[in-house]
């Protein structure tokens, strides 16, 4: 990059008044010939009364700005070398984009906007797995509700209404791909991002092992298995992963084919259903009644309480909707949100009460496969082998979609520098990511395999995945009303609504861990595992640190000079990935807050300023240079650059900034913009961080 250095600081004003292409030098003069006022004569001017300064900042910042800001300051390695971790100093520099980088620029952009789902198409890679969830939802609550199934999965479909306009409103401030992982991510540390990534990850994980084994249970009901069940739902993932393998990728198309399917078989059910129950009447619906309703109105109410929290259930795949955001046309995520509550509101109550009045409640409470009994009852055998095709059809569309999902999340956080990019490595024929589908298959493998093989604990765990993610809907939203107010948003919800759902998930949560204890600690194991994994990947800085410092203590290994250089050169690796600050003003508390968010949050040494202008360099504030070489001197681990951009503060003009500094768009942090913005956030690509 042919960038132009700017001549050091004058005296008076600090910031140099035209750009040049060589570092002019400053003459030092020596403290003992700094003229200084006679006493009793007029006060010295504000160039006498800096000059000391001035003088002692370019001893302590060499001319050339090389050299390393090593800090007087007392070290933690006492024997081993003090440069670790130290940085060097950051420089001034100017540059200008060419109308070709920005013509390139706009069309990688434009090429890169896919935005193809509707309303209806959208609804439909997304409702698979909530309209699918009845295969394994209804056996659960059968069991937990009894004969009040029906009200309970009624009134757990009506809850997640509370959550739409949550959902609309933060989609609408961050309309961005990756759910409560980017709002988090935007609107408070990466630390609590993560931890929504892991919930994330596991909300994936359970999709795929409970559609895999409840597509088992529907095959082995028609067909005598010589083996275990628990290793057909294990063949089952490794299938759909080397499916994945292969290349084979998501396909609106075809989700909205196997939805159709499914909707046809569950209206034949239905109505197949609906006439068994107007030809022999009440008769099993009554005496369903009398067996297993509740002695009182209290355990009535328990009993719809507990069932209501595990209905939860069979609304997932509702949580997966904000994973689409960046691929739907405008205006339609609050449509595809209406498009998915309404039907789940009809097909899981209704569907349950016709189970309830077409089969005794010894065969739903004790048959993990209800539906396909249900259409054996009904109408006779080829119903019931149309239900199971379809249960396999969608089931397995659900392995994928969890494979698929997490390949998404995987490649975000790739693209964040949380995990290292081996990960998302391609074959070279199907260009899939076999590092990630290969690790997902593991995790899967081993969450099934210690959880026993048991659908029923795996299950809770998806519910309570689930819970944690709306969970964290709700908390997302509070976060950005609370430190990103200013970040346009349309429609606004009240914060009490905010409040309301997150309390409202904590209830039924405790009644999922009501239910079954265990479920918690599954949970909070296989949470606590992959979570710290990835904090490890997205800080391996600080370990290294550790084992440095370990290795310090230990006097023998002092001579062992070539793994202290090991351990440095890998931190310093790591630490060399650069971030950039777009600033607007030169007040230094902005500035030192953006900085302090970098070293709280990215294990980075190299910050760049980064300040746009477009014609007169006489709008730049007068500050930002003098400010910018203080906050370099204060930050002797982090070299402080500062760039001056001659180009339009437009999204064309950061992605052509990002392909000549190679410093990606979404490692550009800048503070929140306001309604009068022209651009959005999706359009920007960059991190919110500031107020």
């Amino acid at each position: 990059m042919d960038d132009k250095i700017s001549p050091e600081s004058s005296m008076v004003a600090g910031v140099s008044s035209q750009p040049a292409h060589e570092t002019v030098e400053t003459t030092t003069t020596s403290k003992e010939h700094v003229p200084g006022p006679d006493v009793g004569n007029e006060p010295p001017s504000f160039a006498q009364s800096q000059l000391h300064t001035i003088i002692r900042r370019q001893i302590a910042r060499p001319r050339d700005g090389s050299g390393v800001k090593v800090s007087k300051r007392p070290s933690r390695f006492a024997n081993l070398p003090i440069e670790l971790g130290f940085a060097g100093w950051g420089k001034v520099q100017w540059t200008a984009l060419s109308h070709d980088e920005l013509a390139a620029a706009e069309a990688k952009l434009r090429d890169a906007d896919e935005k193809v789902l509707g309303q209806w198409v959208g609804a439909a890679v997304v409702g698979n797995d909530l309209l699918g969830s009845v295969f394994y939802a209804f056996p659960a609550v059968a069991v937990v509700a009894g004969i009040y199934s029906p009200i309970s999965l009624f009134v757990a479909t009506c809850i997640l209404f509370i959550f739409r306009p949550i959902m609309v409103e933060l989609a609408s401030a961050i309309p961005v791909s990756g759910s409560n992982y980017m709002y988090l991510l935007n609107s408070t540390k990466r630390f609590a991002a993560l931890a929504a990534a892991t919930v994330k990850l596991l909300d994936n994980v359970a999709t795929a092992v409970v559609s895999a084994a409840a597509s088992t249970v529907y095959i082995e009901g028609e067909v005598d298995l010589p083996f275990s069940p628990i290793w057909l739902t294990i063949l089952l993932l490794i299938l759909f992963s080397i499916v994945a393998v292969a290349g084979l990728k998501e396909s609106a198309s075809l989700a909205f084919v196997i939805l159709a399917l499914h909707i046809a078989t569950m209206l034949a059910l239905m109505i197949s259903s609906a006439v068994s129950w107007g030809v022999h009447g009440n008769a099993i619906l009554r005496h369903n009644w009398a067996i297993a309703r509740a002695p009182d109105t209290a355990g009535a109410l328990k009993s719809i309480f507990y069932g209501v929290c595990l209905s939860f259930l069979g609304m997932t795949g509702f949580e997966c909707a904000p994973d689409y955001i960046s691929s739907m046309k405008r205006g339609r995520y609050p449509l595809v949100l209406r498009n998915l509550l309404w039907p789940a509101v009809f097909l899981n109550s209704t569907l349950m009460l016709l189970a309830f009045a077409s089969l005794p409640f010894s065969e739903i409470a004790g048959s993990p496969n209800i539906l396909s009994q249900l259409g054996y009852v009904v109408a006779g055998r080829w119903l019931r082998i149309w239900v199971t095709v379809d249960a396999c059809v969608c089931l397995c569309a659900g392995i994928l979609t969890g494979i698929i999902s997490n390949i998404a999340l995987f490649e975000r956080l790739t693209k964040d520098r949380v995990l290292p990019k081996f990960v998302m490595h391609p074959l070279p024929r199907s260009g899939a990511q076999w590092v990630s589908i290969l690790a997902f298959l593991i995790i899967c493998c081993i969450l099934y395999l210690t959880t026993g093989g048991k659908l029923q604990i795996v299950s809770l765990m998806f519910t309570t995945a689930f819970l944690a993610i709306v969970g964290l809907f709700a908390l997302s939203f509070l976060m950005i009303n609370f430190h990103r107010s200013r970040l346009p948003r349309t429609p606004r919800t009240s914060v009490w609504l905010g409040f309301f759902a997150l309390l409202l998930t904590l209830v039924m949560l405790g009644g999922n861990v009501a239910l079954d204890p265990r479920t918690i600690a599954y949970f909070a194991a296989y949470f606590a595992v992959l979570f710290a994994i990835l904090c490890l990947f997205a800080n391996p800085v600080t370990p290294l640190q550790w084992a440095y410092w370990m290795l310090d203590q230990v006097s023998v290994l002092h001579r062992r000079t070539g793994l202290a250089q090991r351990i440095v050169l890998a931190i310093t690796r790591f630490r060399r990935k650069p971030v950039a600050c777009l600033i607007k003003t030169d007040q230094v508390d902005e500035l030192l807050e953006m900085i302090l968010y970098v070293q709280d949050n990215e294990p980075t040494s190299c910050v760049k300023l980064i300040h746009f202008y477009e014609s007169s360099i006489d709008a730049i504030p007068s500050e930002l240079e003098a400010n910018m070489h203080i906050i370099d001197e204060a930050f002797p681990h982090i070299t402080v650059d500062l760039l001056f951009v001659q180009a339009p503060f437009t999204p064309n003009a950061i992605e052509a900034l990002s392909e000549k500094i190679h410093v990606p768009r979404n490692m550009m942090f800048m503070n929140s913009f306001s309604d009068s913005f022209p651009y959005g956030l999706d359009e920007m690509g960059t991190r919110i961080i500031g107020l």
